[in-house]
């Protein structure tokens, strides 16, 4: 996953003349929807990027996963609609092969910003 960034999310300096300039990868394993059932992950490339003005390195950023998050938005919207109906954690846990304890931490505070959001 790649782009070319518009400026530095440290300093603000605007990429023009390779202020910026691309410094290799780092792979991840992210969490995706299950299919029938089974885990599935999706492995990514982030592309790392370094600014020349203030000589730190960032990532490349998704809409489909979250800064410093390694399950993707698309799981959470599962669990959440699963969440809705009168269904047991473990059930869900099953279906969605996660762990309840994760349901619980993360997907917790994701449905108050969402209700949040909306309301």
């Amino acid at each position: 996953m790649t782009y070319r960034p518009k400026a530095c999310p440290c300093c603000g300096v605007v990429n023009f003349d390779y202020s910026i300039v691309k410094n290799g990868f780092i792979l991840s394993k992210v969490k995706w929807i299950s299919h029938t059932h089974y885990p599935t992950y999706l492995f990514l490339r982030k592309q790392r990027f370094l600014c020349r003005e203030c000589q730190s390195s960032f990532l490349a950023e998704s809409l489909e996963i979250e800064k410093h998050c390694f399950i993707s938005r698309r799981v959470k919207q599962s669990v959440l609609f699963e969440l809705s109906d009168a269904t047991s954690h473990k059930i869900i846990d099953v279906l969605i092969d996660n762990h309840s304890k994760t349901i619980k931490e993360n997907f917790l505070t994701y449905s108050l910003s969402a209700y949040y959001k909306y309301y």
